[in-house]
């Protein structure tokens, strides 16, 4: 259930991104280490390229459930949200999370 959530998601994204009219993110070969051969490869490097989805030092971690932050995060980078700097206060987000940009932004 949750690979079909994801795989819903970067379809999502890619839709919502290519009705844009411009091209707004440049291309590269550049993919993480854990997805070679991964059924969800291409979708994992198109989010990569576009600045989307950043990793972990070099690994995207295909198989994990994705966290509440990550997922915040990709829509934040989606739609190009600034995130709040320190100007909100959440219980369970401390400022120097590394989410705490895009949980302020969204």
């Amino acid at each position: 259930m949750m690979k079909k959530i994801i795989l819903l998601m970067c379809i999502v994204l890619l839709a919502i991104t290519s009705f844009s009219g411009t091209e707004v993110f440049a291309f590269e070969q550049n993919t993480f280490k854990d997805i070679d051969m991964h059924w969800a490869e291409e979708n994992i490097e198109t989010l990569k390229n576009m600045g989307v989805m950043n990793g972990y030092a070099g690994y995207s971690n295909p198989d994990s459930i994705i966290t509440r932050g990550e997922f915040t995060a990709l829509i934040t980078r989606t739609f190009g949200m600034e995130g709040g700097k320190g100007s909100k206060n959440f219980s369970d987000v401390k400022k120097d999370h590394i989410f705490y940009d895009a949980v302020s932004a969204a």
